[in-house]
């Protein structure tokens, strides 16, 4: 059975489960702006799916995306890689908003729109990227965990480098 999230009634799990995919959501935001790297893939399946593509390529249904790691070891191997990369340090924070819940069962299916901006040690800081979580989430073990998030950002360009998840 599928359900809408614009629908005035979604049943009685429906507004808890809007108060889980928002803590979710913010607990991510908080890990990666905490600079927990190591606890990012946590919020994964293991048989994920984690992409950042560009609004052009997603609305032209074209597969290229700048990042895309298939199951959480390349989300591991993705992250000890930042570790030996040499780049600027910087200060991230990520803003979510407009969560919305499209379907609820069999799968979870959700979205978000986030705002990234970075601070660099000695500039002022910048908007980094907008753009929207496309989300697919799975109960394991009553917790949420995303199968497949697509970052789908608005930029023309990526100002800065795509160093720490999105």
């Amino acid at each position: 059975m599928s359900g809408r999230a614009d629908n005035a009634d979604l049943g009685r799990d429906g507004p808890e489960l809007k108060v889980l995919v928002r803590d979710l959501y913010e607990s991510y935001c908080a890990t990666l702006d905490d600079g927990d790297l190591n606890g990012w893939p946590d919020y994964f399946t293991e048989d994920c799916n984690y992409r950042v593509q560009s609004s052009e390529n997603f609305d032209l249904g074209l597969p290229h995306a700048p990042i895309f790691c298939r199951g959480k070891g390349m989300l591991r191997d993705r992250v000890s890689a930042s570790g030996v990369m040499v780049y600027e340090k910087r200060r991230q924070r990520r803003f979510v908003t407009n969560v919305r819940i499209s379907e609820y069962e069999p799968v979870i299916r959700a979205s978000a729109s986030f705002l990234l901006t970075e601070c660099m040690l000695d500039r002022d800081p910048v908007l980094a990227m907008t753009g929207r979580y496309i989300d697919t989430l799975r109960k394991d073990n009553g917790r949420l965990l995303l199968q497949d998030r697509l970052c789908v950002y608005d930029n023309y360009r990526i100002v800065q480098n795509l160093i720490y998840p999105i």
